[in-house]
């Protein structure tokens, strides 16, 4: 036991509080303890679909999940917006009506929309060297969709099948006959 410095008295240690626990368990002492315990409910959506997913690749092509575009409220188009000075892209729901809305295109079966904003990385300059998978995703309470390019990481998916490409791997006449 340690000394507190104020008093004369004795505060127990990390050490001896774990043995004491570990005494009370051994003599049937009941030691009071908080717990709260919550079912994580489980459905059919795999976890990778079930949260906000955007990437973005070189071209300029913004990719969203079914869940993301849901979210947001399955808006008609965008207006692409860049912040310079905080390197962040959002995504302002609009119709199509509008003047520089951008139309959301579907790719995939599952839903997934496709925002193409190559004029994004021409006028700003904006360099994105592979397939960026954004980690800080949010909807404000506006209702736009904004993602961080500070905190964008290459995604693993994108650039395991681009180092394919770079070794032909996925060159037909490299793969067994009947795939």
């Amino acid at each position: 036991l340690a000394t507190n410095k104020h008093k004369n008295t004795r505060l127990p240690t990390c050490k001896s509080v774990a043995k004491m626990i570990h005494y009370a368990q051994i003599c049937n002492e009941v030691v009071a303890m908080s717990v709260e315990w919550n079912l994580v409910p489980k459905d059919d959506i795999r976890a990778q679909w079930a949260g906000l997913y955007v990437t973005i690749n070189r071209i300029g092509s913004i990719v969203m999940n079914r869940v993301t575009y849901q979210r947001l409220g399955e808006p008609a188009a965008f207006h692409v917006m860049f912040d310079k000075v905080n390197s962040r892209i959002g995504l302002k729901p609009t119709s199509l009506s509008m003047k520089h809305a951008y139309r959301p295109c579907t790719q995939g079966r599952r839903g997934a929309k496709v925002v193409r904003a190559n004029r994004l990385l021409k006028e700003y300059g904006v360099k994105i060297p592979d397939t960026l998978e954004f980690q800080d995703v949010e909807i404000d309470p506006d209702g736009m969709l904004i993602v961080d390019l500070r905190t964008a990481r290459v995604s693993p998916k994108a650039h395991s099948q681009r180092r394919k490409k770079i070794r032909g791997e996925n060159k037909p006449a490299d793969r067994p006959v009947g795939e």
